[in-house]
């Protein structure tokens, strides 16, 4: 019962922020969601195989991954965590 009531607390501070103070972070973020942002925007870049992408904090390496594959641009990836680093090559 107390997660419910915790979840309805979250859902009207969301629609508060949205449709009442019009929070400029929390409309970004709903169009983003709207438009498929991860799918649709993220990879939308005007990139060929002659491109340099330096990808700063990598973490796996899997958005510099998509972009090769979709691209076949130069990325070179910087991640300063080693626990989080997987070799590509």
């Amino acid at each position: 019962m107390v997660n419910y009531f915790g979840k309805a607390r979250n859902r009207i501070r969301y629609y508060w922020c949205l449709y009442i103070t019009k929070d400029p972070f929390v409309c970004a973020h709903r169009a983003w969601v709207k438009a498929d942002g991860d799918h649709s925007l993220r990879q939308n870049y005007p990139l060929d195989s002659d491109s340099v992408v330096l990808d700063v904090g990598g973490y796996h390496g899997d958005w510099a991954e998509k972009i090769v594959t979709e691209f076949d641009s130069n990325v070179y990836v910087f991640e300063i965590g080693r626990a989080s680093c997987r070799e590509r090559v």
